[in-house]
């Protein structure tokens, strides 16, 4: 997880934004120096740039008294609703032509649902597809 110019980062591209909603929900909410030791990085700015983006599309928020990041109502609800091993399975056990499908159903959720599901839809596909993986 380095740049180019070899200092640590938390880019879209390093983390999922669900896994550091999951971290902020687990430890109740945290500065960005405590999610950055968190996750292993030693560059706080790093994380608290990430942290303000997530804070713009609504999936957490700032106590400004204190600093501690916390999940925004919405990101509450997307970090409850995390997918169910039984689900997973299923999904897991479909053949990739079906995914095609799937993926319609997901694009269409994309257009006319919620827009913190479809900023959160776009910007998992944008690390599910990123390069290297």
């Amino acid at each position: 997880m380095a740049s180019r110019n070899g200092r640590p980062r938390a880019t879209l591209y390093d983390f999922r934004d669900l896994d550091l909603m999951v971290k902020l929900a687990d430890h109740g909410g945290a500065t960005s120096h405590e999610l950055a030791d968190l996750v292993g990085l030693n560059d706080p700015k790093s994380m608290g740039t990430r942290l303000g983006w997530m804070r713009h599309y609504g999936m957490i928020e700032r106590d400004d008294t204190d600093g501690v990041w916390n999940l925004a109502p919405g990101g509450r609800r997307v970090v409850k609703a995390r997918l169910r091993a039984a689900m997973a399975r299923e999904l897991d056990a479909m053949p990739e032509e079906s995914m095609v499908e799937v993926m319609a159903h997901v694009a269409t959720r994309y257009h006319i649902g919620d827009p913190l599901i479809a900023t959160l839809l776009r910007r998992e596909f944008l690390y599910g597809t990123r390069r290297g993986r």
